[in-house]
């Protein structure tokens, strides 16, 4: 033997008797209290712990054997003979205000829940083992003052709050057992590996397998049985079993080529057994079927009373292997709830040093957690309260939670058990990093890979769709397909079903047609309000937002100056955002799908609003409509320039004639036409001396255009010529034309009439049809010329300016170098395109559509529809007309200013 052993263990009592002899009366008076009178706490170690778990245990199974003894025959009459007694006689029961037997569950699961949850909780800062080893008396003590102080609170929503709570707890508990039910086939395969492989026995090899075969024959007939048995109107029983079966399916693939040694078929196993008691459980609830119940065919529902115990009787069985089982192996654990494979640090003066995942797989350190441990027998004092008293207040009450709420609930947690324990199968694949024992690295790991997902589904999307021309025309697409979605509200069939909605309808006659408004004329006003907030919501949230990847933009004075190329400029606190992008971009290249279902949420929304709204909209509409229609003048603008210059490149470079003759040929087809729309107007809006209103705008009108003429022609215009004249006058022309025709007096509005004749509702007519094809026409082509149209609007600007500065003649100089020479010398940097001004001009598109599919119209309550050919509309056409021809002429004419 060796002599230093020897020594050491002769030299242990003397060890001991000299620390016994200079112990303190402090530390005498904590061992009498912890060994007598059994107050004070317990060691720092888990000396006890298989008594203490022992302990939690029994109060465990009291708990479930007296409430379980409730709701025996013999007991429950007695008990209900003296609620009989004490209903009559009120005070002369023997049972606080005369609770039924479901009142007196729910109070001992009280008692219970409290004490434990309330363990748990004081058990969580340091050295929890001594609160969960000592402090015995505090502990009864604690249920001897909960449990008569619980039948003192009266019936009613004390029941009825707490059956809720027991029932999001027996929820929690079911993630518990299944944690418990891989622990236990974690330590049954360990065992069949053990013996097949050491002893090389192939009897336990027959047992290994027989015991797979039989737990995978009982999953599927279970499966089949709940098929063929569990059945109801709505379809919701055979899906929710069909998706059980997939997913279990998957689960037991993964498991089985993820696991070594074929131990993943045990646990698949098992747990597919368990997932298939709770589809059954889930299924003896009713759905949301109207009037149906779940039939099963050749009988009846298996008892409610012999599931519920079977249920208890598993749940206590599993809460008693954790609490009695060797806590030296090394299974899962919930933070150290049964198990720890969580490896852990050696301690160095009592602080933990943290090491990685995979520096710590040699070191065996197991980790219990008694708060963990108390919290999983509050669960079960949860999960047994619910079953028991079946979510019931009373002896002939309803359940708290609805049949049909229990059913879904419990589907979607059953959903989300197996998706968690299939991911358990996926993750230490994906996450090679993370503890694969540890069920707190499980669930942050599933909701990184969930977030992750969400991201690249609602944010990222797919790659062809985030550049800036994808989302230009997915955002064209959303306006065309809101304008035709408002075009559809005036078919005869959705017009009549909306106007059986007393919501869009007041008054309706006897043949059921509305006779106080249009519901389709209310409709399309919801709808383009929709559409229109949209809009505005992103030309807000994207103001001062660009597509330029380069942040270093001086924004001074309203130019974009490259500051990197400016020596004078101190770039140093710059230089860590030269390759970043400012987030708001992505709202704009992104997110498509949450994009969208904003899109269709504001238009649900926009039903809700009253009908008095209506008359609001409809001069914010008078208002977009006068400036989308300034825009169409400058786009049509920018494209007969862009035109003319084509036809002149085309005539230059190419040897034919064809080109040359074909522009003199358009430009003469456009002045007769011009020429014939204004003879027509003074015959057919001028027919009565009384039209001098029409005249006037006829005869302005002509005079700007004959100006406008011969402005284009004069020699000192050179960027300007007839075509693109004649294409201005022409659209100026038709506005003047739909002017007209919206005069109120209809002597001199001979359309007025007509239409008046025709139909006194709201409509598409052929006016409303050429308006919607424009303003698509203006869409698309603002789309496709998005970014060009910005740089030309700056250009504008600039030229403004400059204008300016020539009227005022200032020339500002700073040392050597006048601004003007510095602003030549700086490299001006442009965006694509700007957010705002994009989404502005939708903003304006969807206020137009407004008014063009309700051809002006404005509301009116009475018997009849009238039609609104007022001043307003006649006014805002009229002076868009001029100022389209003045606006023109401005912008040819600003050569000469330049110049």
């Amino acid at each position: 033997m060796n002599p230093s052993k020897v020594e050491s263990i002769d030299s242990t009592p003397n060890t001991e008797q000299s620390s016994n002899s200079t112990s303190t009366p402090k530390q005498f008076l904590q061992r009498f209290l912890q060994s007598y009178l059994l107050i004070g706490p317990g060691e720092n170690v888990l000396t006890n712990l298989a008594c203490v778990n022992t302990v939690c245990l029994l109060f465990v199974f009291w708990f479930v054997l007296i409430t379980s003894l409730l709701y025996t025959p013999l007991i429950r009459d007695k008990i209900e003979l003296e609620l009989n007694v004490c209903g009559e006689n009120p005070g002369g029961g023997w049972i606080s205000d005369c609770e039924s037997v479901e009142s007196i569950t729910n109070r001992i699961g009280f008692t219970l829940a409290v004490t434990f949850i309330t363990l748990a909780l004081i058990s969580l800062p340091t050295h929890p083992e001594r609160v969960h080893q000592g402090f015995w008396l505090a502990k009864f003590l604690l249920i001897l003052i909960l449990l008569p102080i619980s039948f003192m609170i009266p019936v009613g929503h004390f029941d009825f709050v707490w059956s809720i709570i027991c029932f999001m707890g027996s929820l929690v508990f079911h993630f518990i057992e299944t944690v418990l039910i891989f622990d236990f086939a974690t330590i049954v395969s360990d065992v069949f590996v053990i013996k097949i492989t050491q002893e090389r026995s192939r009897l336990w090899y027959l047992v290994w397998l027989i015991l797979n075969w039989i737990i995978y024959a009982l999953a599927v007939v279970s499966t089949l049985m709940l098929y063929a048995f569990y059945t109801d109107d709505c379809g919701l029983s055979p899906i929710l079993v069909t998706v059980v079966s997939i997913l279990c399916a998957l689960f037991t693939l993964l498991a089985v080529y993820f696991s070594e040694n074929r131990t993943g078929f045990l646990h698949s196993g098992l747990c597919t057994l368990y997932i298939v008691l709770l589809t059954l459980v889930t299924l003896n609830h009713e759905g949301f079927c109207e009037d149906q119940t779940t039939n099963v065919q050749g009988g009846t529902k298996l008892s409610d009373e012999i599931l519920k115990h079977f249920e208890i009787l598993l749940g206590f069985l599993l809460v008693t292997y954790a609490a009695l089982r060797n806590y030296n192996e090394k299974y899962y654990h919930i933070g150290g709830l049964t198990i720890s494979r969580q490896l852990i640090a050696r301690r160095k003066n009592g602080s933990a040093e943290e090491e990685s995942f995979n520096s710590q797989k040699e070191m065996d350190i197991p980790v219990f957690s008694p708060s963990a441990f108390s919290a999983m027998f509050g669960f079960f004092a949860f999960f047994a309260t619910s079953k028991l008293t079946s979510l019931r207040t009373a002896k002939y009450s309803e359940p708290t939670i609805h049949d049909s709420t229990t059913f879904h609930v419990r589907s979607l947690t059953l959903l989300l058990l197996l998706i968690l324990i299939t991911w358990s199968q996926l993750f230490p694949a994906v996450y090679p990093n993370e503890n694969p024992f540890d069920l707190w690295a499980l669930g942050k790991t599933f909701l990184k890979s969930q977030l992750k997902l969400c991201r690249r589904i609602l944010i990222d999307g797919c790659g062809w769709c985030n550049g800036p021309v994808a989302s230009r025309i997915i955002f064209t697409a959303l306006y065309i397909l809101g304008v035709l979605f408002s075009c559809l509200l005036y078919i005869p069939e959705i017009r009549h079903s909306l106007s059986k909605s007393t919501y869009f309808c007041a008054t309706m006659s006897t043949r059921g047609v509305c006779l106080s408004t249009d519901p389709a004329y209310m409709a399309v006003y919801r709808v383009c309000f929709a559409m229109a907030t949209f809009f505005l919501l992103f030309a807000v949230i994207l103001v001062c937002v660009d597509n330029t990847r380069d942040p270093r933009v001086d924004y001074t004075h309203d130019t974009c100056v490259n500051n990197a190329q400016d020596p004078s400029v101190d770039n140093t606190h710059t230089s860590r955002k030269d390759n970043t992008q400012n987030p708001r971009v992505d709202l704009q290249y992104k997110a498509w799908p949450v994009k969208i279902c904003l899109f269709c949420s504001l238009l649900l929304a926009s039903f809700l609003l009253p009908n008095e709204f209506s008359r609001v909209w409809i001069y914010t509409a008078l208002i977009g409509t006068f400036l989308f229609t300034i825009l169409q003048l400058i786009l049509l603008i920018y494209w007969t320039k862009t035109t003319t210059t084509n036809f002149q490149e085309k005539i230059e470079s190419s040897n034919s004639r064809s080109w040359a003759i074909l522009l003199i040929f358009l430009t003469f087809f456009m002045i007769f036409l011009s020429l014939a729309a204004v003879v027509m107007f003074y015959v057919f809006f001028t027919k009565f001396s009384r039209c001098l209103t029409n005249t006037v705008f006829i005869t302005l009108n002509l005079i700007l255009v004959v100006t406008t003429s011969l402005i284009s022609v004069h020699p000192k215009i050179y960027d300007a010529g007839l075509l693109q004249c004649y294409v201005i006058v022409i659209f100026s022309l038709y506005l003047t034309w739909s002017g007209l025709s919206h005069n109120p007096d209809e002597e001199c509005n001979p359309v007025a009439g007509y239409i008046a004749e025709v139909d006194m509702r709201p409509n598409l007519n052929i006016q409303a049809g050429l308006d919607l094809v424009f303003t698509f026409l203006t869409v698309v082509y603002f789309s496709s010329k998005a970014p060009y149209i910005s740089e030309s609007m700056r250009t504008a600007y600039d030229t403004l300016r400059s204008i300016c500065d020539s009227s005022r003649k200032r020339e500002t100089s700073i040392g050597p170098m006048s601004v003007r020479e510095m602003e030549s010398q700086t490299t001006l940097y442009y965006p694509a395109y700007n957010f705002t001004l994009f989404h502005a001009v939708y903003f304006l598109a969807s206020l137009h559509a407004t008014i063009i599919l309700t051809n002006w119209f404005i509301p009116t309550s009475g018997s009849r529809f009238k039609l609104s050919v007022n001043w307003a509309a006649m006014c805002v056409k009229m002076t868009c007309s001029n100022l389209s021809l003045v606006l023109y002429v401005w912008i040819i004419a600003a050569q000469l200013f330049t110049q």
